[in-house]
């Protein structure tokens, strides 16, 4: 069938259906039936074909109705269309055959149950008819005996054309029907669809509206008119919803002004949109809050709208304004604490300085102990040289004198002056040496000038002026020097940091009582930069201890005639006014290594 009336298949199409099938019971058994009995009376032929037709279709229209009562639809369809073509049958069967004026209902009957039944039916029924209209054709000459001016196959040829073109244009207008109806029905789903999904949409926004607890809002854009709001609104300004619609912002008094609420709406029409707008409202007991709006320009019931959500941030703002304040206290604090602190600093740098010049004293006047015992020896030799030689002088001039004097006692002292002679002057020359060895390095110490000169030399007088020291210990000083390497740079800073290195490898890395060895070395890393390491085999420096060696201060013999500014001096020298770097390795018990590298041409100092 074209169209479906089924209960589940489409409730309209079911309904449209049945009620055309009740308006044809209808018009059957209120009248059709009465036209027939009219015609019946008025002509007086009871047992004609009117009454049969008449029988017809009150069987028909009461078939039609039980079909329907019993929820029957497509069996009342059935009747209805093949309860006409068989009253159509009977009424030219009786009266004159294919020759009828009933013939002209065919048609119709096809077009309707082309339309109610679709193709299969009416072209069911169209076979049946056309062979009924054969038959009466081949019967119409035994049993009406038409007229001779028309033939009967001349009826049957018109007839069967007029049936088959209402079938043909009943099919077209009911499959065109079916598809407008089937376009309609997709489209009435889909419309469906789409309102139930709107209607879904909109009980979600409206919950999510009402039961949102930040405070959101509607009014318009023109003159503030709150069109809704939510309860989270109404709690924090304190209005009742029935309160706040239809009254606008600036009548509630909720803007401190109007033109702050004119300047958030000029920024809403130039931008459509706005994030983190801050405001400040007064609320309905008085109180001035402060809020963040976001809103966005949108439509409400036909007029310009702002929905807006806040967000108050009342203590907040007053937490900052605490804040700020605290900072502005900070900050004066800190400034007076700052000045305070570098009032003492500079103390501080003052009192180091103070310490760094004695530090520099205490290892000159070692240096100077060291030497003073040293030149005790030659000096000591040649005092007792030349009061022995005195006193030979004086013996030899008092024989002479009483002529006592021989020859070999001449010859005697001639020898013994020669061999005092040449033990004088290597003594003299072994002081001389050492003094001039103390004079350079004593000048370096005291000063910091800048000269050219010869790594190896500077660091022999260090050395030389060093090992007197280490007479009464059993410790050894090596050296390993590149020779011919000349320096631009301060000798005497430099002077310092290697005599640093190696007392602090002497009284802080040997032990007393123990053998050992400190090793001083140079190498060329390239041409412009030079690598001194000063290392020793003793005690080592403890994990824990070698973050903290160039801290000023810092002494693990406190109280032992340590001040911890040797090594702090050192590290400041080498990475300021010589500008290189300074690095330590050291294993607990096989001794420790300094490793410095500089530039052969110093850098020049500001």
């Amino acid at each position: 069938m074209l169209l479906t009336f089924s209960g589940p298949e489409g409730p309209d199409t079911h309904a449209q259906e049945v009620r055309l099938l009740r308006n044809v019971w209808r018009f059957i058994l209120f009248v059709a039936l009465p036209l027939v009995c009219l015609r019946i009376l008025f002509t007086g032929k009871v047992l004609s074909g009117g009454m049969v037709a008449m029988l017809n279709l009150a069987l028909v229209g009461l078939g039609i109705r039980y079909a329907l009562q019993t929820a029957r639809v497509a069996l009342a369809t059935h009747i209805l269309c093949w309860g006409l073509l068989i009253v159509l049958s009977i009424q030219c069967a009786i009266a004159t055959g294919i020759r009828s004026p009933a013939v002209m209902g065919y048609p119709v009957v096809l077009t309707l149950a082309g339309w109610l039944q679709g193709r299969r039916a009416a072209m069911l029924m169209l076979a049946v008819t056309l062979i009924w209209f054969g038959g009466m054709t081949l019967w119409d000459d035994v049993f009406w005996h038409g007229s001779s001016f028309r033939s009967a196959g001349a009826y049957w040829i018109a007839v069967t054309l007029v049936c088959g073109v209402a079938t043909i244009l009943a099919l077209h207008v009911a499959e065109s029907n079916q598809r407008k109806h089937e376009t309609e029905r997709l489209a009435a789903e889909e419309l469906a669809r789409h309102l139930v999904e709107l209607r879904e949409t909109r009980d979600k926004l409206a919950t999510l509206f009402y039961l949102n607890p930040i405070p959101v809002s509607v009014t318009r854009l023109e003159d503030g008119a709150y069109c809704d709001a939510n309860p989270a609104w109404s709690r924090v300004s304190g209005w009742s919803h029935e309160e706040l619609i239809g009254k606008t912002s600036t009548e509630l008094g909720i803007w401190l002004s109007a033109e702050d609420r004119e300047a958030f709406a000029d920024t809403l029409r130039r931008d459509g949109h706005t994030f983190n707008y801050l405001v400040r409202f007064r609320m309905r007991n008085g109180e001035v809050r402060h809020f963040l709006i976001s809103a966005d320009a949108v439509e409400y019931e036909g007029h310009p709208s702002i929905f807006s959500t806040f967000v108050d941030i009342t203590e907040r703002r007053v937490a900052e304004e605490s804040l700020e304040h605290l900072n502005a206290e900070l900050e004066q604090r800190v400034a007076e604490r700052t000045q305070s602190l570098t009032e003492t600093l500079d103390t501080l740098r003052r009192a180091q300085d103070e310490l760094v010049q004695s530090d520099k004293l205490a290892s000159l006047g070692s240096l100077v102990a060291g030497v003073a015992h040293e030149l005790n020896t030659p000096i000591g030799n040649a005092v007792l040289i030349a009061s022995t030689l005195a006193q030979d002088m004086r013996a030899v001039q008092g024989a002479l004198q009483s002529g006592e004097l021989r020859k070999s006692a001449l010859e005697s002292f001639i020898g013994d002056t020669d061999h005092a002679i040449g033990l004088l002057d290597h003594s003299l020359t072994q002081a001389r040496d050492l003094v001039s060895s103390f004079k350079q390095v004593a000048i370096d110490q005291s000063s910091e000038r800048r000269r050219s000169f010869a790594l190896e030399e500077l660091v022999h007088d260090i050395c030389e002026t060093v090992r007197p020291g280490l007479r009464n210990h059993n410790w050894r000083l090596e050296t390993a020097l590149v020779p011919g390497v000349q320096m631009d740079s301060y000798p005497g800073p430099l002077g310092q940091v290697i005599t640093n290195l190696l007392q602090n490898a002497f009284f802080h890395g040997l032990q007393e009582s123990v053998p050992g060895l400190v090793s001083i070395e140079t190498r060329l890393v390239d041409e412009e930069q030079i690598e001194i390491s000063v290392s020793d085999n003793g005690r080592g420096i403890p994990p824990e201890n070698l973050g903290l060696i160039f801290d000023p201060f810092f002494t693990t013999r406190l109280g032992q005639g340590g001040s911890g500014l040797g090594l702090s001096i050192v590290y400041r020298l080498v990475t300021t006014l010589l500008g290189g770097r300074i690095s330590v390795d050291s294993t607990p018990g096989e001794g420790t290594r300094f490793t410095v590298v500089l530039p052969c041409k110093a850098p020049v100092s500001t």
